[in-house]
């Protein structure tokens, strides 16, 4: 740990963000699979660019990335699915500030993925939606993981439905409970002192 330490100072990061792996194999997955996912699929992007002449160890990758996408079981088409996405380890959170929940249009949902390492795939897992808000929302429209915490933010919550106008907007802190294995809403949601 020392010296992770250490080479997070010398990059100007935190130590949580440097991994050491084995070799060269290993490190070009990690790499492109990272970017792959929270830059390229999940962002609407479905393509990818490599020369014939590249390492194995980067084919079999891309071609690994060809195959992955965040597109969850009950996402409809204009849901604005990875609208933000946000990895930390083997788990990805992914928003859809559109998506139709609790009955309600446009009120949001995060879709939470855990990457398993025997399948190399991303599994899609429960959905966090939040019961407090109302119609046109945005819950999704930014969102944070970083080990058993998410924050999920709702841009317009809350939305004033009779004269059509958005809200200051809220932000909904989730906890990982590991006996429920489930994430669980923090109460109450953060809002801004003013209101504004």
């Amino acid at each position: 740990e020392a010296a992770r330490a250490q080479v997070a100072d010398l990059l100007g990061c935190q130590p949580n963000e440097v991994i050491f792996t084995s070799g060269g194999t290993e490190s070009n997955k990690y790499a492109i699979k990272g970017v792959a996912l929270a830059a390229g699929r999940a962002r609407g992007r479905d393509h990818s660019i490599t020369a014939a002449g590249e390492h194995p160890a980067v084919m079999e990758v891309c071609h690994w990335v060809e195959e992955q996408e965040f597109f969850p079981s009950d996402a409809a088409r204009f849901d604005f699915v990875s609208f933000s996405v946000s990895i930390s380890g083997d788990e990805a959170l992914v928003g859809a500030p559109n998506h139709y929940s609790n009955n309600l249009p446009i009120s949001g949902a995060a879709f939470v993925y855990h990457y398993d390492l025997l399948t190399e795939t991303w599994e899609e897992q429960p959905k966090l939606i939040v019961y407090d808000s109302n119609e046109k929302a945005q819950f999704g429209t930014s969102v944070s993981i970083d080990g058993n915490v998410a924050v999920v933010g709702a841009s317009l919550d809350p939305f004033d439905v009779p004269n059509n106008q958005g809200g200051p907007g809220s932000a909904y802190v989730f906890r990982y409970d590991l006996l429920a294995q489930t994430w669980v809403a923090q109460q109450p949601k953060l809002v801004a002192s003013d209101g504004a």
